[in-house]
């Protein structure tokens, strides 16, 4: 016997507890499953509740799955944005398993379905479905899901009121929109206390898809002189839904030269790339192997470049430039303007001092000289012989 709703609405809880984000829509967005008929996955459960509180009841969340070990989806049909689902329940203390439909429009979000399928090929910004209000994607991140390394986009939240955090996620494959996690926590801290976690996580699927990582590319040789600095240019690009933060280092093992990275940090987005360029300086002629590594602590990549230095040629020796024709200095009796006008200078200034002397000993009364008569009569002539 089949049963409706069921444990689904643990999760459809949760995305009515999250706050839409106003994060903008960069790109059109196409709502159509990623799966298809046959497409199955299995889910392990976990939950628990412990608190002090007199009276305080277990959340919903997590009183709705705290008898239950695992469940596990089918896709029975896919027609246009249209997903049906077979939903097997399992209990704990070996109560019978129990049967669930589940369906749903992963184009406007009616229906039971989005705890486990949402639309295939979304991007961080994207509401999970069109209809106004939805829930918008948080981000993407990889991480190990069912045996193998998933994108998966994420829809989160933190909540803190009077001292008790709500934590709140729900993750699915990017590609194909399959639920991979979904997770509700909260915590009260101090002599009065409440803890609680449900979880459901996908360990098993028969989904698979190219796993996500980056790829290094750009040029691997590059020529300097001393005392100079060579470049390189990289470029990291995301592949198949990788998103993280990653950390680039380039070393060469030769001494002689200074090898740098800018940026050494860096975050690749969904579908995106980033440059960052690696750099030597050396003052010693030789060739210079770099040794490029990009990691994030899981994924890594490396690239080996080579830096060639040569010596600088030195700038010839400076030698007096010949005025030209058309720039030759003017003359006075063949010398230079400024030596003729210092030596008339110099002759004036003799001259000068000469004629002064001149005046002064002309003017200068003779010892043996008489005063002039200027009254009386005149000098008698001598007698004539």
């Amino acid at each position: 016997m089949k049963k409706v709703a069921g444990p689904a609405l643990v999760f459809s809880l949760l995305l009515i507890l999250l706050v839409p984000s106003a994060v903008p829509r960069g790109h059109a967005v196409s709502y159509l499953p990623g799966v298809v008929k046959g497409d199955w996955a299995k889910y392990n459960v976990t939950s628990y509740w412990s608190t002090n509180l007199p009276g305080e009841p277990t959340p919903v969340p997590i009183k709705q799955l705290e008898n239950i070990t695992s469940v596990e989806t089918n896709v029975t049909s896919v027609s246009g944005e249209y997903v049906s689902v077979i939903e097997l329940v399992t209990f704990r203390n070996n109560t019978q398993p129990q049967v669930f439909d589940l369906e749903g429009n992963v184009l406007t979000g009616v229906g039971n379905l989005t705890t486990f399928i949402i639309a295939g090929g979304l991007s961080p910004g994207d509401p999970i479905y069109s209809s106004p209000g939805a829930p918008t994607l948080n981000y993407t991140l990889v991480e190990w899901f069912a045996g193998q390394i998933r994108s998966a986009n994420v829809y989160n939240f933190t909540y803190n009121y009077l001292g008790v955090s709500t934590f709140a996620a729900q993750q699915w494959e990017r590609y194909s929109g399959l639920g991979v996690e979904a997770t509700y926590k909260i915590d009260l801290p101090g002599a009065f206390y409440a803890h609680g976690l449900s979880d459901i996580k996908m360990v098993a699927s028969n989904i698979s898809h190219a796993p996500p990582g980056f790829s290094v590319a750009g040029a691997s040789t590059a020529t300097l002189t001393t005392g100079t600095t060579g470049k390189l240019i990289l470029y990291v690009h995301s592949l198949n839904g990788f998103s993280s933060n990653l950390t680039i280092e380039a070393t060469s093992k030769q001494p002689g030269a200074t090898v740098t990275v800018h940026p050494s940090k860096i975050t690749v987005p969904v579908d995106g790339q980033v440059n960052a360029t690696v750099s030597l300086t050396s003052t010693t002629v030789g060739s210079y192997t770099v040794n490029v590594t990009i990691t994030n602590g899981y994924y890594y990549d490396t690239k080996i470049d080579t830096f060639t230095v040569s010596q600088a040629t030195p700038p010839p020796p400076s030698t007096p430039s010949q005025p030209s024709s058309s720039s030759k200095p003017t003359t006075i009796l063949g010398l230079d303007p400024i030596m003729f006008y210092a030596i008339v200078g110099a002759a004036v200034a003799i001259l000068a001092a000469i004629t002064a002397i001149a005046i002064t000993i002309a003017r200068r009364p003779s010892p043996s000289a008489q005063p002039p008569v200027i009254w009386g009569p005149p000098p008698t002539p001598p007698p004539s012989q």
